[in-house]
């Protein structure tokens, strides 16, 4: 290698350490830049979750203390102006009411439901409310010998029934 190969070498890595440099120090800056940017994305987002934070404890607050107020403070003159405010607001409050009645009386999941709830509310009360007359006719129908022979009859002809049903294969199909 001559000395101008050599030169030309040395530049050349000269260049390219500098070049590296450079890199390491673009590297850097991007960072920096990247993290500036960052933290004033942040800064601007702080306020407004603050204030949503803010206006959520406030509205939790007012909640609260208006639950407190109806339940404990009898007295409280803010229960005054709680039913005043609930007064004057009396025609939206039973238009909303009435809309949501009218929407869930509409729907056939709803009528369904609330009609098996009154089928099970009235047998409860019919059956637990005359328990007790429940059990003095059957007590009564026990000592009764025509009953006793009418329900013996009617066991026995269920039996047959069975019985036939299942040596004629019928039970296992649904039949009767």
């Amino acid at each position: 290698m001559n000395n101008a190969e050599r030169k030309e070498i040395e530049e050349l890595q000269a260049t390219v350490k500098g070049l590296a440099q450079m890199i390491s120090d673009f590297k850097d800056l991007t960072v920096q830049v990247v993290t500036d940017t960052r933290d004033k994305v942040e800064a601007k987002h702080l306020p407004v979750e603050l204030e949503q934070r803010i206006a959520d404890a406030t509205r939790d607050s007012i909640a609260t203390r208006i639950k407190k107020i109806l339940v404990d403070d009898y007295n409280s003159p803010l229960k005054l102006l709680i039913v005043e405010v609930v007064n004057s607001r009396a025609k939206e409050l039973k238009s909303a009411i009435t809309e949501a009645f009218d929407f869930a009386l509409k729907q056939d999941e709803f009528m369904a439901g609330l009609k098996q709830q009154v089928l099970h509310k009235v047998s409860r009360a019919i059956f637990f409310d005359n328990q007790s007359i429940i059990d003095k006719v059957a007590t009564q129908l026990k000592q009764d010998p025509t009953f006793k022979a009418k329900i013996l009859l009617a066991i026995e002809k269920v039996v047959t029934e069975v019985s036939e049903d299942i040596k004629n294969n019928k039970f296992n199909e649904g039949g009767n």
